[in-house]
């Protein structure tokens, strides 16, 4: 709970970009994006975080987005990436969490989610 609702409270992002500075993080991957990319005013405010972040962690290298096979979810992504063209607000990149041990995950769900990106 102390770090829910990160983009409402600029004391907790400036808490995780000292965190950030303190151990010299060269990447960060955010998780369970549902709301926030499904959201015009939290998306907006995610680009303004994400181009802090790249402004006052000078070792960042990389921003990625994680999701499983949800293809709503890999579609939001793939429309919050083609909305801008400036870099500071993209994605570096993205990591899938299917994890096939889990019954409702399948290959075809993987390649899926892969197509859409």
């Amino acid at each position: 709970e102390e770090y829910s609702y990160l983009l409402e409270s600029q004391s907790k992002i400036s808490t995780l970009i000292d965190h950030l500075n303190r151990y010299q993080f060269t990447a960060v991957s955010f998780y369970n994006m549902f709301q926030v990319l499904g959201s015009t005013p939290l998306t907006s405010d995610f680009r303004g975080f994400m181009r802090r972040l790249r402004a006052e962690v000078p070792t960042l290298r990389d921003i990625e987005g994680i999701s499983d096979e949800t293809l709503e979810m890999w579609s939001r992504y793939a429309i919050y990436q083609n909305a801008t063209n400036v870099t500071d607000e993209r994605f570096d990149g993205f990591f899938t969490e299917i994890e096939f041990w889990n019954g409702g995950a399948s290959e075809s769900g993987l390649l899926n989610c892969l197509q859409t990106m």
